[in-house]
């Protein structure tokens, strides 16, 4: 069945009073492959978990270590903030047999990242065997030439990721990312293992991205 967030609210909010679900807690396991919590839906297209664009879907706010499988997480939706579908703030997360469709982060002035998933530093993430498709960051503000050298200008319409993430067999399309990254943004160089990200056997089509008036930077 589809299943919605009907308590819109706060998009800092970390107890799911209001807004997302939020998972907390620290994991006793460093293994992402032992997750604490395991999330298991029928199917993707037959459990939907939908943000009914008032909301984010899913936050990872503390260090746990969780597997989802089987969901649809649609029609996500955050204002000034990073994750339209998934904020992962902290959490070492598995994302499997899965969509990740509609989703949007939109702005007011500053920019920010990931229309489907924001993975921040000291985020784990592995997406395997899902679809990722049809999200949008939509930020107002347009690109400065130095964005593109220190990759903080916003954008990663699918995906954004600042931690260490793997994509497998795992198809990224018809996303947006305003104004960069269409379908993956990779922020790299800080410290430790920032922006470390692998892709094994996916499809990446039809992603774009544009300046704030529409037309593809250059």
């Amino acid at each position: 069945g589809t299943y919605f967030l009907g308590l819109t609210g706060a998009k800092d909010d970390d107890a799911a009073a209001t807004g997302d679900l939020d998972i907390l807690g620290t994991c006793p396991s460093a293994d992402i492959n032992l997750p604490c919590l395991k999330i298991e839906g029928s199917g993707r297209g037959s459990t939907l978990i939908d943000g009914g664009g008032v909301a984010r879907v899913f936050h990872f706010v503390g260090k746990n270590t969780v597997k989802i499988t089987g969901v649809t997480i649609q029609n996500g939706s955050v204002t000034d903030d990073n994750g339209g579908g998934i904020k992962n703030s902290n959490g070492w997360v598995t994302l499997e047999n899965c969509e990740i469709i509609n989703n949007t982060v939109s702005t007011t002035g500053a920019r920010y990242s990931g229309g489907g998933i924001y993975s921040a530093f000291g985020g784990r993430m592995v997406i395997n065997r899902c679809t990722i498709s049809g999200n949008k960051v939509n930020n107002t503000a347009g690109i400065k030439a130095d964005d593109y050298i220190f990759g903080v200008g916003g954008g990663g319409g699918g995906i954004s990721n600042v931690g260490v993430m793997t994509i497998k067999s795992t198809t990224i399309q018809d996303n947006l990312g305003r104004p960069l990254g269409g379908g993956i943004m990779n922020v790299s160089g800080f410290v430790g293992e920032s922006g470390k990200l692998t892709v094994i056997s996916s499809t990446l089509q039809r992603n774009k991205n544009a300046n704030d008036d529409g037309s593809t930077p250059n």
